[in-house]
């Protein structure tokens, strides 16, 4: 199942804030090439065995979720190994896209280039019950407030890395503090 869509990052629609948020990783900002992207590159996430899965997932529209073979039970980030019962045994599911926002902060200073300002980055509680970090967009930042309900699109940063991003989900339920909610934290 595919989570929403598939988008490339030049073909979003300008001054919506954020963008795809990438996982904290070494690599480097680079111009663009002949891969059609224009300005710098996302910082690259450190890609190892465990978690390749999750960008390989991303990159064909799917937002997989790591899963134990043993007991069942669902983990993100990725991990070698079962926390609760310590298998190594596991597989993925593909995750409906749903979920609020758990915690979330707007953040303005410092600006890198290869990113969008102000730039909304979400803690995501999925409807399976995992979270995981992803920026948000189509939304005015002074807007967002916990327990949201948001929706996965997967965005193409570049021909290497795809990203999941939320988007408000104009068709999920309000959100326990509904609008009136959090408002998280302005860095």
């Amino acid at each position: 199942m595919t989570v929403s869509q598939t988008e490339k990052r030049d073909e979003r629609a300008a001054g919506g804030a954020g963008g795809a948020g990438g996982a904290g990783g070494a690599g480097g900002a680079g111009g663009a090439g002949s891969s059609g992207v224009t300005g710098p590159l996302r910082p690259r996430p450190a890609i190892s065995r465990d978690i390749a899965f999750f960008f390989e997932g991303a990159k064909r529209g799917d937002l997989l979720i790591q899963r134990c073979e043993a007991c069942g039970s669902l983990r993100h980030p990725p991990l070698p190994s079962c926390p609760a019962c310590r298998s190594f045994a596991w597989d993925t599911v593909t995750a409906s896209g749903r979920g609020t926002i758990f915690s979330f902060v707007v953040t303005h200073h410092p600006q890198l280039p290869a990113f969008d300002y102000p730039l909304i980055i979400a803690v995501v509680e999925l409807e399976e019950g995992t979270r995981l970090v992803a920026n948000v967009d189509g939304v005015d930042p002074g807007d967002v407030h916990v327990g949201m309900p948001v929706l996965c699109r997967m965005v193409e940063m570049d021909p290497d890395l795809t990203l999941p991003v939320f988007s408000p989900d104009p068709d999920g339920p309000a959100g326990p503090d509904g609008p009136a909610g959090d408002r998280g934290t302005a860095v």
